[in-house]
């Protein structure tokens, strides 16, 4: 039952009509619960010995907004307890000082019957006051006149505040007490103003003012206190014609309602001389983007309202009157500035200044150019050309190069010490600078070092191939250029190992190599002298022993061979055993030898040479034997007077032609080489001997031919 109850009153509230809107009060229609001594919702009482009603039930009158209506009761002095009520809105936002508004309401006297007696049927008035504070009355704006009338009549009213005021009080009031009743619906309050120009120019024609539609006038009127104007009052607006001798003046709009006092606003109008008088705009013609607080200014008179423009974009604009300050942004662009001058009367004529707004230079593009270079080496480097730039700055930062002066086109010599690096560029014009360009890596290539010491065969033989020779690692170089002097050579390969091939006819030279890079070529190396082999030449005569005893030894020689690395001996009878590889050699003979020819060939790494002339050898059966001749040279072979057989204790004497005892031994070693007694080496001649042989009994006499 209960929940029945409460849907059958939601269903009543919502079918309730909407009370009306206001900005100033919450609830401007007094909608709330029927009945005595009820306060509508939002709204307060200061004079708390009686309280308002909502829509007294002995009171026929039906809302004019929403479901209820205010009643405000007053009590005369005879009454036991006289009073006057009065209700009070705390409003939503204030009532500005100095301001104008036009407070509208609907108001009604309502006398009714208790008892089928007349009661409260005296004629009320309504005191309107306003304040800061709750119930504290700062201004009392208005007091209507006697509201005479039963059925509802719209009353309006101005309201001119002297301070902000915050609550507005509306109150039951009589000059003396006396019992009365009034009722109020249907408030609303809004700002009031006159609208129209408040300059305008002598001579000025059909110049419109406006007043907000006020729905509770009986009569409205209008009048210009100045001279030389003429006005026509026409569905709230107002046609005003001016003289050439206007003179300044308030337009004053007054109405009437109702039961109550005339209503008056007031609108100054100035009256302007003439159309303002225009000169120049000064400041400067170019600036600069990102450029702030540039001064301009316009030469003009009998101006009040300073219309300026620029018709470029990125510019702001602040107007101090005549003068202005721009503030140009890193984007602005140029543009015309505009100033229109302006009062009452109407324009001027508009002044133009052109102002050329210059940017910084653009970003550059990329640059192009040769990106290896070599030390030594001069480059160009271009660039695009960069929007808005005047001039190019170029850096490098490397060392060692020398930029030369350029602009779209850059030339850099760059020195044999010069290193890599990033070069960079950037416009500049009267600005300042623009941003750089995207870095562009130089890389720096140095010529090949010098090349080093080349190792390999120094000697070489006609016809030889794949001889290796090589270098150490030239530092930067790419590939190694190998070159020889002489003719007949082959070279393969371009690295730091090489491989040398010798034709037949090859030719002494010196092999050198040298680094190269896209730099260049580099410092060559020492040059590696090559000699070119030869066959060991034909060896001369072969000296030694003729005859030879079986299971002897002879010592041979010959001259040494140029050429000649080494010896070959051959004997082509058996019986021979040969021993070495030089110019001399020992033979061993056996017992089994016999006669043959004995000859030499020289050799060395080219090969072999030719035989030596034969020497023919004779294998002798000797017990004794006395040479005739020696050769004590030094050579090897023969250098001993050697007598075969000699084993017995000998003595030898040897004599000169004169008969002087040149040499002279008791015990004889076959150890004379031709020097003398006191070691001195005897010329070559014929010298005799005298042997005396133990155990022989006569002395061996004869002569010797030593040849040196």
């Amino acid at each position: 039952m209960r929940e029945l109850y409460l849907f059958s009153i939601l269903i009543l509230i919502l079918s309730i009509p909407v009370s009306g809107q206001s900005d100033y009060f919450s609830n401007p229609s007094f909608e709330g619960e029927p009945g005595k001594e009820n306060i509508p919702d939002g709204w307060i009482v200061c004079n708390t010995h009686s309280t308002p009603d909502i829509q007294p039930v002995d009171v026929v009158l039906e809302p004019t907004d929403g479901q209820t209506y205010a009643g405000l009761v007053m009590r005369s002095l005879s009454d036991p307890d006289p009073k006057n009520e009065d209700i009070v809105a705390k409003l939503l936002k204030p009532l500005y000082r100095d301001s104008t508004y036009i407070l509208s309401v609907d108001l009604a006297y309502a006398p009714y019957l208790k008892e089928n007696e007349i009661l409260y049927d005296n004629v009320p008035q309504l005191r309107i006051s306003g304040g800061t504070e709750k119930c504290v009355t700062t201004q009392v704006f208005t007091v209507s006149d006697p509201i005479d009338n039963s059925e509802w009549l719209r009353y309006c009213f101005l309201i001119t505040p002297r301070t902000n005021t915050t609550y507005l009080s509306f109150e039951i009031f009589a000059s003396q007490l006396q019992s009365s009743y009034l009722v109020l619906d249907n408030l609303s309050l809004e700002p009031f103003k006159i609208n129209g120009r408040s300059h305008v120019c002598k001579g000025s024609q059909n110049e419109v003012y406006s007043i907000p539609e006020v729905d509770c006038a009986s009569a409205i009127d209008a009048v210009y206190t100045g001279n030389g104007a003429s006005l026509n009052y026409t569905n709230n607006r107002i046609i005003m014609n001016f003289s050439a001798d206007a003179t300044d003046g308030d337009l004053v709009v007054q109405f009437m309602n109702s039961g109550s006092e005339p209503h008056s606003i007031v609108f100054p109008i100035t009256i302007d001389e003439s159309l303002p008088v225009s000169g120049i705009i000064t400041g400067a013609a170019t600036v600069c983007q990102g450029q702030n607080l540039e001064y301009y200014q316009a030469n003009v008179s009998n101006t009040s309202i300073y219309n300026w423009d620029y018709s470029g974009t990125g510019a702001n604009i602040n107007v101090i009157g005549e003068s202005i300050t721009v503030d140009f942004t890193t984007s602005a662009t140029s543009g015309t500035l505009t100033f229109l001058p302006e009062n009452g009367c109407g324009v001027g004529t508009q002044m133009s200044h052109y102002i050329t707004v210059v940017p910084l230079p653009d970003d550059p593009g990329l640059i192009s150019g040769e990106d290896q270079v070599c030390q030594g080496q001069t480059a160009i480097y271009h660039i695009n050309g960069i929007t808005y730039a005047n001039d190019y700055v170029w850096n490098y930062t490397g060392s060692g190069a020398t930029l030369n002066d350029g602009s779209l086109d850059m030339e850099i010599s760059f020195s044999e010490e010069a290193t890599g690096g990033y070069l960079t560029v950037t416009g500049i014009n009267t600005c300042g600078e623009g941003k750089k360009s995207l870095e562009f890596i130089v890389f720096m290539n140095e010529l090949p070092q010098t090349a080093g010491l080349i190792e390999g065969q120094s000697e070489i033989c006609a016809n030889q191939s794949g001889i290796v020779y090589r270098t150490d690692p030239i530092r930067n170089a790419a590939e190694y250029i190998w070159n020889y002097t002489g003719q007949g050579v082959v070279i393969t390969g371009n690295t730091s190992q090489v491989e040398l091939s010798f034709s037949g006819d090859v030719t002494e030279g010196a092999l050198s190599v040298t680094g190269r890079n896209v730099c260049g070529t580099g410092s060559p190396s020492p040059e590696y002298r090559i000699i070119v082999g030869s066959l060991p030449a034909i060896p001369g005569e072969i000296r030694g022993d003729v005859e030879i005893c079986a299971e002897d030894g002879g010592l041979f020689s010959v001259q040494p061979v140029d050429n000649a690395t080494s010896y070959i001996w051959n004997y082509d009878g058996p019986g021979a055993d040969i021993a070495g590889n030089e110019n001399k050699v020992l033979i061993r003979f056996s017992e089994s030898e016999t006669s043959g020819n004995l000859t030499v060939y020289a050799t060395n790494q080219c090969g072999s040479g030719e035989p030596s002339p034969p020497l023919a050898i004779r294998a002798a059966s000797c017990n004794f034997f006395i040479p005739n001749a020696f050769s004590p040279n030094n050579d090897g072979v023969n250098d001993r007077f050697v007598i075969r057989n000699l084993n017995n204790t000998s003595k030898l004497i040897i004599f000169d032609r004169s008969g002087k005892i040149v040499f002279e031994t008791a015990d004889y070693q076959n150890n004379w080489d031709g020097s003398d007694i006191d070691g001195k080496m005897l010329p070559t001649d014929t010298y005799w001997y005298v042997l005396t042989i133990e155990g022989f009994d006569k002395e061996l006499k004869g002569f010797i031919y030593l040849k040196r």
